[in-house]
């Protein structure tokens, strides 16, 4: 219910914000929305860039929607090209406005060749947060993990328990979870149970 509520407020401060752009000049939602779509693509390819690299700090591993992904992707990006040119030939876009499109176009299809799996598990400040989880979940509520090919299982001190689901683990990516989890819980009492690999427990430390 909060993250609803979260979610419709800021809905509503991004219509809000934009009636004001529109205020200022005609053209200032779309100028923009543009630059937002852009610093978004650049962003994406930038921290795929980082994940080839091996320099996130948090642990990667497929989805069932990495497909989709790719093809939304490449959707847009031949969408876009075919509208633009159409509306290049007809006399209905600038060419400023075309290069502009351009940009977006190039960016769109290098995120469909250039991009990584979907699914991630991340720990920062006491948080844990994992693709296919509804909420955060505080590293100190958690007792026990379970990783498996299609699913991590995660319970709680007082029973109640979380499901990430809708991804996809091979023993590798599940060694990797563990080893990543291993590493940002050493100080909590958890069991890490690997159905792909082994048991692992973390010990508070004293």
């Amino acid at each position: 219910m909060i993250n609803k509520n979260k979610n419709a407020f800021l809905f509503v401060l991004v219509i809000l914000f934009f009636f004001l752009l529109g205020k200022i000049h005609d053209l200032a939602p779309s100028i923009f929305m543009i630059s937002a779509i852009v610093v978004g693509l650049a962003y994406s390819l930038f921290t795929t860039y980082n994940y080839r690299k091996r320099k996130l700090k948090y642990v990667v591993f497929p989805s069932v929607n990495d497909s989709n992904s790719e093809f939304t992707f490449f959707f847009f990006g031949s969408a876009l090209l075919l509208g633009a040119a159409f509306f290049y030939c007809m006399d209905y876009m600038t060419s400023i406005w075309l290069y502009v499109v351009g940009v977006v176009i190039v960016l769109l299809f290098f995120n469909g060749f250039y991009r990584m799996a979907q699914g991630f598990l991340n720990i920062k400040s006491g948080v844990l947060r994992a693709y296919g989880l509804e909420e955060e979940i505080k590293v100190d509520e958690i007792n026990y993990i379970e990783i498996h090919h299609n699913r991590i299982l995660l319970k709680a001190v007082n029973g109640k328990t979380w499901l990430a689901s809708n991804i996809k683990i091979d023993k590798i990516a599940s060694q990797e979870i563990e080893n990543y989890l291993s590493k940002n819980l050493v100080k909590q009492p958890v069991t890490i149970v690997n159905q792909l690999g082994g048991i692992t427990n973390r010990n508070s430390s004293i």
